[in-house]
């Protein structure tokens, strides 16, 4: 009898992904990993040392986002504090798009839209 092998597209354990979140989240937070515009999921991979299959299975199974999505996510929120400060309107949205760690002011746009259900310019006028 053949030892029984895992099939390569095996999920990450429940408990064991959760885990690999909160490591994502925390050292993305503390390092404001999501600020760099280039940052990839292996650079992610690099800095947590979970291994980049294990990121994206565990973003997809746990949360059902890409690891755009989920970068993408904190750096909304950022701009998000920027835009309710009183200063923001110094700023062009571009400008702001840039700051959060956007490569262009329409992947900001569209994902602000995506994840608030407004644009970043409705969300300044209702501060």
């Amino acid at each position: 009898m053949e030892p029984e092998t895992k099939p390569a597209n095996l999920l990450v354990e429940e408990n064991l992904a959760d885990k690999y979140i909160a490591h994502l989240k925390q050292v993305i937070v503390k390092k404001k990993l999501y600020l760099h515009p280039e940052f990839t999921i292996q650079d992610m991979s690099n800095v947590s040392g979970i291994p980049l299959h294990h990121i994206s299975n565990s973003l997809n199974t746990r949360l059902q986002k890409n690891f755009s999505e989920f970068i993408n996510e904190f750096r909304i929120e950022h701009a998000k504090l920027i835009l309710q400060e009183s200063t923001s309107t110094k700023f062009t949205m571009e400008q702001i798009a840039r700051t959060c760690g956007f490569g262009s002011k329409t992947s900001f746009n569209n994902a602000f839209k995506k994840h608030t259900g407004i644009t970043p310019s409705e969300f300044r006028k209702q501060k």
